[in-house]
């Protein structure tokens, strides 16, 4: 399994024994700007994945999880809602 973490988050998900790859991306800055954001779902697209799990789904979080090709997708939706 592969992981996309924010940056600096990388050494908190390492030592998990069934993380493979981790990829850092910002959700401010340079990575968010067109070019290196377009450079990285290409990178993310590239891998072929057949799963892509979703559980922060901001805009573009869904959109890189729609463009990695991936088969299958979940998402995860918080309840808003007052109980």
């Amino acid at each position: 399994m592969d992981m996309i973490v924010g940056r600096d988050m990388g050494p908190v998900v390492s030592g998990l024994p069934y993380i493979h790859d981790i990829m850092e991306f910002g959700p401010r800055g340079d990575d968010t700007r067109f070019g290196p954001y377009m450079k990285f779902v290409g990178q993310v697209r590239s891998r072929g994945y057949d799963l892509f799990v979703n559980l922060q789904p901001s805009v573009k979080n869904v959109y890189l999880m729609l463009a990695s090709g991936a088969s299958q997708r979940v998402i995860y939706v918080k309840d808003m809602r007052i109980h």
